[in-house]
């Protein structure tokens, strides 16, 4: 199954900004500003962010990146 994440606000540590998200597997295998599947011949699961911040690649995000 893929999972496709739109609208989010991608960090990776430098702000990215405004970016969708195709992950596999519980993997990132895309990002980009606007991803459009079109018959992938297996289900997608999709989910608008709404601008929530994602940091790929952190796992503990109570950390204080700046300052």
């Amino acid at each position: 199954m893929l999972t496709l994440l739109k609208n989010a606000t991608v960090y990776t540590p430098e702000p990215v900004g405004q970016q969708d998200l195709l992950l596999a597997g519980g993997r990132i295998v895309q990002v980009a500003p606007q991803i459009e599947l079109t018959a992938t011949g297996c289900p997608v699961l999709e989910h608008d962010l709404g601008g929530t911040i994602v940091t790929p690649g952190l796992i503990d995000q109570h950390v204080h990146l700046l300052g």
